[in-house]
């Protein structure tokens, strides 16, 4: 049969794609080679791979603490006219007076000086742990040169190498609660909870400008508790602390009258926070500190010696006495004392602070001097043979006493930045005045200090400060004549400093 043009075109078009794939499909190795067919060529071999070398293994994380130093160098130079210091100035042109010239204590009398002082120079570290079951825990390490001076009588040449001091030791275990909420234990040597906020200033760092004239501070062994809080706007700070035994009476450093009380202090603050965006900042609290001390009473113990004889007569030669405490009697005092704290930032141009207290027997408290002990004497009758004689002719043995003093004072200042981020100027005030009518009227008795301190403090980068600062102390004393009497004294410091 005769096939159709249609039906052949039809049957090459179909032929052609099954040919083509005929040549280039390998022959199936399952199956024989037909007769007569040639082998199929086998595949070339692809080049092998060279074996990729092991990849490093990633460093493992950081697990030791991390170390954060910070501190400064300072060199402050201070030009005074008339010496500082916390006695009575004996004689004007004594060269021996009980100084204290490289801050602004108390105005005693004396005659103009200068000095250099790099001891409120700083170094501190902290310490980060990391966390254990969701708490951070950290550390903080702190020391100046403000320990001393190696010897009471030290000189001028010793009072260049002072004595290094712990200023700050504390462990932190915090646990973050919610959103802007953290709850923290620490232990250590840290400040107190009262009234821990210092005036601004370059030159009078760790002896801050208005101590002893309402601004007391105090840094203490202690166990604390704190619950810090904030919101979008507004924050709180809860805090209370078990102290260490102190207070600034005369006995041995671990005998004092705090630690024979056989209880620790009592310390909490409350503090409540705002901030709105650059325009206004604000922290305000108020704090208290209660405690107890026991006093042993002091008594004479007098023995009435051999009559003197001088040539042909004999007289009766004063008693021999002794001061011991009288063990079997004791008196008990309250330390109380009540602090409000404010810092309020308005823009960030402007920023006022100050802090306002009432105590009773805190004079373990730096910068306080009224708020202390004031001991007396009562005579009662002795056994025979010892005391002395009275114009009655009977004999008397004194006994100490002791009575707290109460004492009020506060500070206030402006700190301006005249739109030149680099420049502050520092404008304040400061005042403390004891209970006048609890006061010996002996002299040398202070009654009252004020202080007025102002300047310019220059810082323009992170690493360099520069400061010109001036006060004027007003220290008003009972004198010899038991009569009160107002001493001035004037001081301007400059000061350097190398922040890191």
């Amino acid at each position: 049969m005769r096939a159709s043009l249609k039906q052949i075109v039809a049957a090459v078009a179909v032929s052609f794609p099954l040919l083509a794939f005929a040549q280039t499909q390998p022959a199936d190795a399952s199956k024989p080679a037909e007769p007569g067919a040639a082998a199929p060529a086998a595949p070339a071999a692809e080049p092998m791979k060279p074996a990729e070398a092991p990849k490093p293994a990633p460093a493992p994380a950081a697990t030791g603490p991390k170390f954060s130093w910070y501190g400064f160098v300072l060199l402050a130079g201070f030009s005074n006219d008339g010496t500082f210091g916390a006695t009575y100035y004996p004689n004007p042109n004594s060269s021996n007076a009980a100084t204290q010239n490289d801050y602004p204590g108390f105005a005693n009398g004396g005659p103009k000086n200068m000095l250099f002082s790099a001891r409120q120079s700083r170094l501190g570290v902290n310490v980060d742990l990391g966390k254990w079951e969701g708490f951070a825990i950290k550390a903080n390490i702190e020391t100046d040169f403000q320990g001393g001076y190696g010897t009471p009588t030290a000189n001028s040449n010793q009072w260049y190498a002072p004595i290094p001091r712990l200023r700050i030791a504390t462990g932190t275990i915090g646990y973050g609660f919610g959103e802007g909420g953290n709850l923290a234990l620490s232990f250590g040597h840290d400040w107190g909870l009262v009234n821990n906020i210092n005036a601004t200033s370059s030159a009078w760092v760790a002896n801050p400008i208005f101590w002893y004239a309402g601004n007391l501070y105090t840094r203490m062994d202690q166990v604390k508790l704190a619950y810090d809080w904030m919101g979008s706007v507004v924050g709180l700070n809860l805090a209370a602390a078990v102290v260490m035994p102190f207070d600034n009476y005369g006995y041995n450093p671990d005998f004092g009258p705090s630690n024979r009380s056989k209880s620790p202090g009592f310390q909490a603050r409350l503090g409540v926070k705002a901030k709105v965006g650059d325009m206004f900042n604000a922290d305000v609290g108020v704090g208290i500190h209660k405690s107890k001390e026991t006093y042993a009473k002091q008594k004479v113990t007098c023995t009435d010696p051999a009559p003197v004889t001088v040539g042909t007569d004999t007289y009766d030669a004063p008693p021999s006495c002794q001061v011991q405490d009288d063990t079997t009697q004791t008196v008990n005092l309250d330390s109380s004392l009540t602090g409000i704290d404010a810092q309020i930032g308005i823009t960030k141009y402007i920023l006022v602070k100050g802090e306002w207290f009432k105590g009773t027997d805190v004079d373990g408290y730096n910068g306080n001097f009224g708020a202390g002990v004031r001991t007396f004497t009562t005579n009662v009758i002795a056994t025979p043979a010892a005391g002395y004689a009275a114009g009655d002719g009977k004999l008397y043995q004194p006994i100490t006493n002791f009575k707290a003093l109460d004492s009020t004072g506060m500070w206030w200042q402006v700190v301006v930045k005249p739109f030149i981020e680099s420049v502050q100027l520092t404008f304040g005030m400061g005042k403390e005045e004891p209970t006048k009518d609890q006061l010996a009227t002996s002299r040398g008795q202070k009654v009252k200090n004020e202080q007025t301190a102002y300047g310019i403090i220059y810082t323009p980068t992170k690493a360099f400060r520069v400061g010109l600062e001036f006060d004027d102390t007003k220290t008003t004393w009972y004198d010899p004549a038991a009569t009160e009497k107002q001493l001035e004294g004037k001081q301007v410091a400059f000061s350097f400093a190398v922040p890191f």
